[in-house]
């Protein structure tokens, strides 16, 4: 291979070098140019198709947000950081939107929903009844939250009827207990009275005879007829408590007050039927709880008299027992007796109203419905043990602290 080095010069041709560099140069833009300008266009191209396509799903996702804003029937308000409300859902039946905007932001509760101290309230609007619910944003830059009424006439109409027939159960289920009891109050006041006739026929026959009266002999007498007059006195009232509604849901009372309420009832049953009746309070009887005493009575009646009627044909030893204890803040009445519990089957629904495990004409279904609606007002629980080897009902109340008891009275 041969290389000739050709002097330019000699050949009478000059080159000019600094038109070579330019030509060069260009020649680079224009490749360049050649490479970059579709890869740009092809970028460009792509973001704004890219663009294009995701404003489509977000106007069909706001689009569809709108729509299942306006089928729901509950109010739908943003709240903005001044505390104001806007309406985010066109309701077709919506009437005095400003009227109804006002209602809500002027109520004394509305600060006290949006700012997290409270979880709803209520109000009344164009004679429907709303429930007021307020939801936090996580982005509290755009808003505040998402606020809701939801319509709840209809609920409280449903509400207020179960109530009534709340009642009309109860006051069946208290006759049902009062004509138990009649049966059993001639005994219970028979005795007394015959004891009371006995110690005036005595003091009359000792005066005769002698034509004096022993005064030691008087005052037992009279003793003995003061309590007995008593006795009959606590019988019949306690009847007259069964017999009321009692209205005071809420009342606080000390368990001495309870039992002693409770235990003419229950005696009165337990005697008559010869079954034993045995109480173990484990904590002080002045402990304070939640607990309206007449309602316990009523509760403690139902289901000494279902285990009267289970311990019917029972063979062994009849008892019913009341076992008192504190459990941290609450205080528990266990009610057991002899019986060897509930058939699991039967158990999931003895709290059913008209379910009865007695025979037919023996048992109306209604005494533990109501112990548990019973239970409820007063902020109880009832339950069966199904885990325990006898009849065993747990009656679950709040104990009332000292504080509570001294704000009470202050108040």
């Amino acid at each position: 291979m041969c290389f000739a080095f050709i002097d330019l010069h000699e050949l009478g041709m000059s080159f000019d070098y600094t038109n070579t560099v330019d030509i060069l140069k260009s020649q680079k833009i224009y490749t360049f140019s050649l490479i970059a300008f579709p890869t740009l266009f092809t970028f460009l191209f792509y973001l704004i198709t890219s663009s294009m396509i995701k404003n489509k799903k977000l106007k069909r996702q706001k689009d569809f947000t709108a729509n299942v804003l306006d089928s729901m029937e509950d109010y739908i308000f943003t709240v903005n950081k001044t505390y104001s409300l806007e309406l985010q859902n066109k309701l077709s039946n919506i009437q005095n939107k400003n009227d109804l905007i006002n209602a809500v932001y002027t109520h004394e509760t509305y600060l006290n929903l949006v700012t997290g101290r409270s979880e709803h309230y209520e109000i009344d609007f164009n004679g429907k009844s709303y429930l007021v619910h307020f939801n936090s944003s996580d982005n509290k830059e755009q808003h505040l939250g998402i606020l809701s009424l939801k319509d709840i006439s209809s609920l409280k109409e449903q509400q207020g009827v179960i109530n009534q027939k709340n009642k009309e159960i109860e006051v069946t289920s208290r006759m049902s207990a009062l004509g138990e009891i009649a049966a059993g109050v001639a005994h219970e006041i028979n005795n007394p009275l015959a004891i009371i006739q006995g110690n005036i026929s005595l003091l009359i026959a000792k005066f005769r005879k002698e034509q004096k009266i022993d005064i030691k002999k008087l005052e037992i007498c009279e003793d003995k007829i003061a309590d007995n007059i008593d006795r009959i006195s606590n019988i019949i009232r306690n009847l007259r408590n069964l017999a009321t509604s009692g209205s005071a849901s809420n009342h606080t009372c000390s368990l001495e007050e309870l039992l002693e309420k409770s235990a003419p009832i229950v005696t009165n049953v337990t005697n008559t039927n010869a079954i034993k009746f045995i109480k173990e309070v484990n904590i002080p009887t002045d402990t304070i709880v939640k607990f309206n005493a007449i309602e316990f009575t009523q509760i403690l009646f139902n289901l000494v008299s279902n285990s009267k009627d289970a311990m019917h044909d029972f063979k062994g030893e009849r008892w019913f027992k009341i076992i008192i204890d504190k459990v941290e803040n609450e205080v528990v009445f266990k009610v057991v007796d002899s019986g060897e519990g509930i058939p699991e089957e039967k158990a999931a629904k003895i709290f059913t109203p008209l379910f009865t495990t007695k025979d037919f004409g023996k048992g109306s279904g209604l005494g533990l419905s109501l112990s548990g609606m019973l239970a409820k007002k007063n902020d109880a629980v009832l339950v069966y043990d199904k885990h325990a080897i006898n009849t065993t009902f747990v009656i679950k109340t709040q104990l009332v602290k000292e504080e509570a008891i001294e704000e009470k009275v202050a108040a």
